[in-house]
């Protein structure tokens, strides 16, 4: 079917639903009535695109590249880290020196197809055989591709990043007859010959080593190897009527397209010249209108990806010309002594994947940051004007300042569009305002690269824009995970159908009878999770494959979260990590160098090298800062933010095979390397996969045993302790405090810098009912006392068993101190303080309740409301159980009559002295709350005599209780039964 080009406003009505062989999905409206096929009538296959072309378009330069003059060597200093310490290597960089452009038409390409199709012939390959292509993009790729359809012989593609074992599969699994090659991936070729038995022709692009060449011809002697040149030369002496019997038809297989592999071994998608054609009938009727012949076209990604080569396919027929780049000399700093790809061709429509956009925003941004004040200012200005499209000022932004900024890629670029993956909002609306209208698209090799497009017409953030119109869209529930397609917000599983989608995969029928991915009436099965929008837009929100459940029953979708915070302006690449006993995920990360030090924090050495940067605590906490501030900006969920991160500076790259040809993550392979790390980063616990960290518990220990008669006053007191302290929970931030001459310092500090890793102050928290964020309540932290772990104080304490169901519910966490909280104070303090604002990001209130016990309560909190002034806005209100505020005659005693004795007193039992100077420091004459306080204490406490002197808080609800208060007459209290009760 044919479509005419129509004006702009025919997009205003989106998708429509319609019926389609007996139910009910979604098309474009504009061609709800039946699918496209075809660019124009007539046109059948690839070579009638060729041909159409050359007719239409003549001797306009088609195809452009640039020669390689001279390879330029440097050497520069790499740091490493080697056996824990950082040293520094010597390493060459090579740079090329590259030739201006230089052109050849649509009617040269056409005579150049015909006699390497010609060739070809000549040299025994037959419609049956399969040619494989191994080769960078280039003008050559395009003309071998075009020259085997020319006599319909399939080609399969390969990767140029692909090693031994990944080639030798594309060319044993169907069964390649010939190759082609560039002269520098040809010693790879020799090693793998050997065992690719079918290969016999082998045709290279370049000037190889002759050593090279005589090392494949020793393989065996069946082997014919030729440069393409000789190829030509070789066609141009045929009869031209040889290939005229040769010419394909639409059913015929084009091109046997292998994925990129992100999810297990390549699949080979088959293709025929139908598929492909209806692909590009379908962008040409959809965004025709947008394409003008007199664009430019910048060539660089793999043409084994299915988006480049549908791409390209589409502009030839369109008439744009098309520069060949690479991705090595796309900028002028990867080059020398000449301009970089972008800026000598200055394209003005440029395609590209998440993770080249995302390199040119933070580029932009890093270069914006190294200027002046002024500038950045007048620039920050610029973009806000242009954001806000203010009349007048819109402009005068574009013309004085963003200028400068598209000016970088060679000042005409006007259009770009992102495939391959989803692009961040971030991004997209950041380069849209800076430099170009970046379009989003959706499409897989299975359908020809073409699902959904945005047109600029309806250019906005967040879709994919609309079906293309060779393509038919319906969602399937997701049931599992809460998607429905009938919904208020339809929602599901993407599936398609239409004439540019494949029938299966090459020699898998394992594949092809899975009605998980086939089904019987013709749909695809994507995998990936769409929503339709009102205006009939689609947009991605998950991927089923990386759809997570995590420990509290929560599905997060790894690829969406990475799309996000890959847009954190410290991030150069991204894996979020998560295993189903985990709250939440982790992020491996590759730091964006330059930023990442514009940003180091106080006490980071400035001069350290990548790798030791990556192993510092302070840096890893910046970036975990930062990521997840981009997560609160998008509205993530308290599961969907970072628990930890862990840091590499090692680049990922297709030949290391942890990401893929189209720098697509391997996820399992990085889990796998980085695994100790992750391990590390969580502490290898549920409670550290929470990363909110919870206080310090107190162990009631050896020091004294109970004096009661009977159990059930253990059970009656402990509940007595805790019915207090719930109901002061529900109270006592409705408090208004008095005037309490709060120490100075809570104001005039700003918080210092953790002296504690991080990882270690994340792992000390539990929060056994799983993750926070659900209870309307909020969060309440339990905080233990001296010698104690937080298990061993709250687990099967009553604060345990109450708090999640009382009133309006409470999400419970506590954290265990280290070393029992038998150190320093002010340092186990800090977990507190870490915890109080991880906690408090989670809460369903945005705020945490403390309950402290003992040193808890007296030492542990006070310290970090007083000298952490952050923690006061983010804290609801507080109970103390048995605090030692003014400390205990007993500390000294304890000192000296028991760790005396081991030849060393424990820092917190000194600190918990009546008048030392820890307490000096802390209440600075006497004690005083500072948030919201209340204070449950006893007449007698064998542990932090003299009560209830030294429980007391200036300012706090003081709540004496009595032993016959709860239980009756005669009974002696307990220290540890207000915090754990009985056992």
């Amino acid at each position: 079917m044919a479509n005419k080009v129509k004006p702009n406003s025919f997009f205003g009505v989106g998708s429509v639903e319609v019926e389609s062989q007996g139910e009910k999905c979604r098309r474009l409206a504009i061609t709800a009535d039946k699918l496209v096929t075809q660019p124009q009538e007539g046109i059948e296959t690839t070579s009638d695109i060729i041909d159409y072309a050359a007719r239409t378009h003549g001797t306009k330069d088609a195809f452009g590249w640039r020669d390689i003059v001279e390879i330029h060597t440097e050497e520069k200093d790499v740091k490493k880290i080697i056996g824990g310490k950082e040293v520094t290597e010597k390493k060459q960089w090579q740079y090329f020196q590259l030739s201006d452009y230089k052109y050849i038409s649509f009617v040269e390409i056409q005579s150049r197809v015909s006699e390497l199709a010609r060739g070809l012939v000549h040299y025994g390959i037959t419609t049956e055989n399969v040619f494989n292509m191994y080769a960078s993009t280039s003008v050559n790729w395009q003309l071998m591709s075009h020259a085997c359809a020319f006599v319909s012989t399939t080609i399969a593609t390969a990767y140029d990043t692909l090693g031994e074992s990944g080639l030798t599969h594309s060319l044993n699994e169907p069964e390649c007859v010939g190759i082609f090659t560039n002269a520098d991936l040809l010693s790879t070729v020799s090693r793998v010959l050997k065992n690719t038995p079918t290969v016999r022709f082998v045709v290279y692009d370049g000037e190889p080593k002759a050593s090279v060449l005589t090392d494949i011809r020793a393989i065996r002697d069946s082997i014919q190897l030729v440069s393409i040149d000789e190829l030509r030369e070789t066609g141009k002496a045929q009869d031209v009527e040889t290939i005229k019997s040769r010419r394909p038809k639409g059913d015929t297989v084009s091109c046997i397209m292998y994925t990129s592999g992100s999810t297990g071994a390549p699949k080979g998608v088959v293709l025929t010249h139908s598929n492909l054609v209806a692909s590009v009938g379908a962008v040409y009727t959809l965004l025709g209108h947008q394409l003008k012949a007199d664009d430019s076209f910048l060539a660089y990604l793999p043409l084994a990806h299915i988006l480049e080569y549908a791409v390209e396919l589409t502009l030839f027929f369109i008439g744009m010309t098309t520069g060949f780049g690479r991705v090595k000399t796309l900028t002028d700093a990867s080059v020398r002594k000449c301009k970089g790809d972008i800026a000598a061709f200055r394209p003005s429509i440029m395609v590209g994947v998440p993770a080249v956009w995302e390199t040119i925003r933070k580029g932009i941004v890093s270069k914006i940051g190294a200027g002046s004040a002024v500038s950045q200012s007048v620039f920050k200005g610029a973009y806000a004007a242009k954001r806000a499209n203010v009349p007048g000022l819109s402009q005068l932004a574009e013309g004085a300042v963003l200028s400068k900024v598209k000016a970088a890629t060679g000042g005409r670029l006007r259009l770009a569009l992102s495939g391959g993956a989803a692009l961040s909002r971030e991004t997209q609306e950041f380069l849209t305002v800076a430099l170009v209208t970046v379009l989003q698209g959706y499409g897989m090799t299975e359908s020809c690269g073409m699902c959904a497009i945005l047109p600029p017409d309806m250019m906005q953030y967040g879709t994919v824009g609309l079906p293309v119109p060779c393509i038919e869209i319906k969602l399937l529930d997701v049931a599992e995970a809460g998607y429905f397609a009938n919904g208020e917000n339809p929602q599901g599983e993407v599936c398609i159908r239409g004439p540019s989608v494949t029938k299966g995969y090459y020699k898998r029928d394992d594949l092809n009878n899975d009605e998980t991915i086939f089904t019987k009436d013709g749909w695809l099965r994507t995998g990936d999770v769409g929503q339709w929008n009102p205006d009939g837009t689609l947009s991605l929100i998950d991927r089923i494959k990386n759809l997570v459940k995590l420990a509290g029953g929560e599905y997060i979708a790894l690829e969406r979260l990475e799309s996000i915070y890959k847009a954190c302006n410290l991030v150069a690449n991204i894996c979020v990590y998560a295993s189903t006993d985990a709250n939440k995920p982790i992020a491996i990360i590759i730091p964006h160098e330059h930023n990442l030090r514009t940003m180091l924090p106080p006490g980071v050495d400035t001069n350290a090298g990548l790798p030791a940067l990556c192993h510092d605590d302070k840096v890893k906490e910046l970036v975990l800062k930062e990521c997840n501030a981009i997560g609160k900006k998008n509205g993530f969920k308290p599961m969907e933010t970072l628990q930890a991160v862990v840091l590499t500076p090692e680049e990922w790259t297709a030949e290391s095979g942890l990401v893929t040809a189209a720098q697509k993550i391997q996820r399992k392979k990085i889990s796998d390397v980085f695994a100790t790390e992750i391990k590390a980063s969580t502490n290898g616990s549920l409670s550290e996969s929470v990363i909110l960290i919870y206080w310090i518990h107190e162990k009631a220990s050896k020091l004294t045993e109970a004096a009661a008669s009977t159990p059930s006053y253990f059970f009656c007191l402990a509940m007595f302790y805790a019915l207090l302290a719930v109901f002061a929970l529900g109270h006592v931030a409705a408090l208004t405090l008095p005037n309490l001459s709060v120490d100075i310092r809570a104001s005039a500090y700003t918080d210092p810098l953790y002296s504690v890793a991080t990882t270690q102050l994340a792992a000390s928290l539990t929060c056994p009912h799983g993750a926070v964020g659900s209870k309307a309540g909020g969060v309440v932290l339990l905080v233990h006392g001296t010698g104690s772990t937080g298990d061993e104080t709250w687990e099967n304490g009553p604060y345990n068993k109450i708090l999640p169901t009382y009133g309006a519910g409470y999400d419970v966490c506590w954290v265990t101190l280290p070393g029992k909280s038998l150190g320093h104070a002010a340092t186990t303090a800090e977990y507190v303080v870490y915890n109080i604002k991880a906690l408090a990001s989670q809460s369903k209130t945005g705020k945490v309740f403390l309950i402290g016990h003992s040193q808890g309560a007296g030492l542990n909190i006070p310290w970090p409301l007083d000298f952490f002034p952050s923690t006061q806005p983010l804290v609801s209100g507080f109970v103390a159980l048995s605090g030692d505020f003014r400390g205990t005659s007993l500390g000294g005693s304890v000192c000296f009559g028991l760790d005396f004795l081991e030849g060393h007193c424990s820092e917190s039992i000194w600190q918990q002295a009546q008048n030392s100077s820890y307490l000096r420091a802390q209440y600075v004459g006497f004690s005083k709350a500072i948030v919201g306080t209340t204070s449950i204490f006893t007449t007698f406490d064998e542990i932090i005599p003299p009560e209830p002197y030294d429980s007391t808080l200036n300012g706090a609800s003081n709540i004496l209780i009595q032993d016959n208060d709860a239980c009756g007459p005669a009974k002696v209290v307990d220290h540890f039964l207000g915090a754990k009760g009985p056992g």
